[in-house]
């Protein structure tokens, strides 16, 4: 029998990946069958629109819909209690990055899961670029020097992503794939050392996070790469990716996209040609169906991790220090690359 999904948060991140993944979804697998937002309009057009049922309080979603997984797409600042009660009742639950905006509630609910044993993952997407398994065999071959990675462009329309408290800045919000990425190319990261700056917004209203910032990371093999973000910019074009430099070539990945592998003269450029949310949420149903939490690519307490890279360029941003990241429990996840010391 298919799981019965609800979908909990029907901002931008539902509209662009969880609603067109679950009406692609192998129906045998997995059917859409409750929807959950706090505006009353939004919710009641989705679930006319899917034919399913719509709540605007989780709790009633939770007792009422007989749910046998949960995805949550709800900004950083609102995770906590929600994922509390989605435990207590045993439901499999898949949440949207950050896994919170506090690294050490994120931990606190990392624990309860593995108390559980519950299947619970977030939604590092990237991870399952075709593009990315590339580059992974390629650094296999020949281990990365250093790199410069990037999220560079403007600020994505929400109110909450300039709040420092809500959202905690780009570099945690939004630049936290590109962390995850480094993490899950390079291995762990021992120390952070990142400044920011601000003054290009100060035209935008309400505005407290950084226009731009640089995170230089230490790997626990020895490996050094920067990570810049910035959200300045009015007009493009940005920058998303990496550019990664090997003893024997280099590659340039444009997230999303395609990526280019440079060797002496020789250029070759390969697309991405996975539907990344389909396979995000395909991996975490079949991880339910198989009771097996290996089959998602970024399992909750890993998804963890990278936020606890995040949390770690915020204070040392805040304190001018170099700053470890906080120990989260929980195995590395699946596919993880250890370079070569």
């Amino acid at each position: 029998m298919a799981l019965r999904v609800g979908l909990i948060g029907l901002g931008g991140v539902a509209r662009w990946t969880h609603l067109p993944a679950m009406e692609k979804m192998d129906k045998e697998k997995a059917q859409l069958v409750a929807v959950c937002d706090i505006n009353e309009k939004t919710v009641a057009e989705v679930a006319a629109k899917y034919g399913i049922e719509a709540y605007t309080d989780t709790r009633r979603l939770l007792d009422e819909a007989r749910l046998d997984a949960a995805i949550v797409g709800i900004p950083p600042h609102l995770h906590g209690d929600l994922e509390d009660r989605i435990i207590e009742r045993g439901i499999p639950f898949y949440i949207e990055k950050p896994a919170h905006r506090s690294i050490d509630r994120a931990i606190e609910i990392a624990r309860k899961v593995e108390s559980a044993g519950l299947i619970a993952g977030v939604g590092y997407l990237d991870r399952y670029q075709s593009t990315v398994d590339r580059m992974k065999d390629f650094l296999r071959d020949d281990p990365c020097g250093t790199f410069v990675g990037f999220w560079v462009g403007g600020i994505y329309n929400v109110p909450w992503w300039i709040k420092k408290d809500q959202g905690g800045g780009q570099h945690f919000e939004q630049t936290t794939h590109t962390f995850d990425m480094a993490r899950y190319l390079f291995g762990n990261v021992r120390e952070v050392i990142a400044r920011g700056r601000t003054g290009l917004n100060a035209d935008i209203p309400g505005y407290e996070i950084e226009d731009a910032s640089a995170a230089t990371l230490v790997f626990e093999s020895g490996l050094m790469g920067t990570i810049f973000s910035g959200c300045f910019q009015r007009t493009g074009p940005g920058r998303n990716g990496f550019e990664i430099f090997c003893r024997h070539g280099k590659l340039e990945f444009h997230n999303r996209s395609h990526l280019i592998v440079r060797q002496g003269q020789e250029e070759h450029r390969y697309p991405n040609t996975v539907d990344l949310a389909l396979a995000e949420d395909t991996a975490f149903v079949d991880a339910v169906l198989q009771k097996d939490i290996q089959r998602m690519r970024s399992p909750y307490p890993d998804g963890v991790k990278s936020l606890a890279l995040s949390a770690a360029v915020s204070d040392s941003m805040a304190t001018g220090l170099p700053v470890k990241p906080k120990v989260v429990p929980g195995p590395a996840s699946p596919g993880f690359l250890t370079p070569a010391r």
